[in-house]
């Protein structure tokens, strides 16, 4: 089960930090934490789960191509 915030289950890499949704995710070994600068309501979780999936997938996409070739 993943952190709560005001009864509203968050997803994992996401994060309410002075009011605001934050996404968190490691790039090169390096940890990363970007405001969004959404308030915390249910439809701006779902909004930042997606954007922290593309950001997920693009650094797949390029990690197969870069060794692929």
């Amino acid at each position: 089960m993943g952190r709560e915030f005001n009864g509203i289950v968050l997803p994992a890499g996401i994060e309410v930090h002075r009011g605001k949704v934050r996404v968190t995710f490691t790039y090169n070994k390096k940890r990363y934490r970007k405001s969004l600068g959404l308030l915390p309501t249910k439809t701006n979780f779902k909004f930042s789960a997606g954007k922290l999936a593309g950001i997920r997938y693009r650094r797949v996409y390029q990690l197969r191509h870069t060794y692929a070739s």
